[in-house]
């Protein structure tokens, strides 16, 4: 766990004040780290230890269990190279939310597969939040499910990366 790096700090936040404003549900984080004791001290301080399951590190077909169990899978990184976590959501069907620092939100964003938060803090967190609940009561996030996965299959897929870059370096 990187706290600061992958914004579990704002994540933790936002998640804070989405319960304060009557949201409900639970945080799963997956992961493990010299720092997760200080991310557990957060959860305290912030009044949301009891509905924040901390899962630790968790891998292979149990992971993918897990992850495909999930309403939505919230990425908020401070920086970031490209997100395998979130490409590991998005192929399973799940939803993203992304900061702009994701460096996928492009994506997310035009295939409609997620929310892209306009800024990275917890008050658009925490909307967001409101957003993804709204949308599973009204089965709206059905839609954005089938989206990550057209996401994966033609931007994504290995086939597909390979495909354009044979056309790129002309072989």
């Amino acid at each position: 766990i990187l706290l600061h790096t992958k914004g579990l700090d704002l994540l933790l936040q936002g998640y804070s004040d989405y319960r304060k404003e009557g949201g409900t549900g639970l945080l799963w984080i997956i992961g493990d780290g010299n720092e997760l004791s200080k991310l557990k001290k957060m959860a305290e301080s912030y009044g949301v230890a009891e509905s924040t399951v901390f899962h630790g590190a968790i891998y292979g077909a149990q992971k993918d269990e897990l992850i495909g169990q999930l309403s939505a899978f919230y990425h908020t990184s401070r920086n970031e190279g490209l997100p395998g976590a979130v490409l590991e959501a998005a192929s399973l069907g799940v939803p993203c939310i992304v900061s702009r620092e994701t460096n996928v939100l492009e994506y997310i964003t035009s295939y409609n597969s997620g929310i892209g938060l306009s800024e990275n803090n917890a008050p658009r967190i925490a909307e967001s939040m409101h957003h993804v609940t709204s949308m599973l009561q009204t089965g709206e996030l059905k839609t954005l499910s089938a989206n990550a996965r057209k996401m994966i299959q033609e931007v994504f897929d290995w086939n597909v990366i390979a495909a354009n870059m044979l056309k790129i370096y002309g072989a």
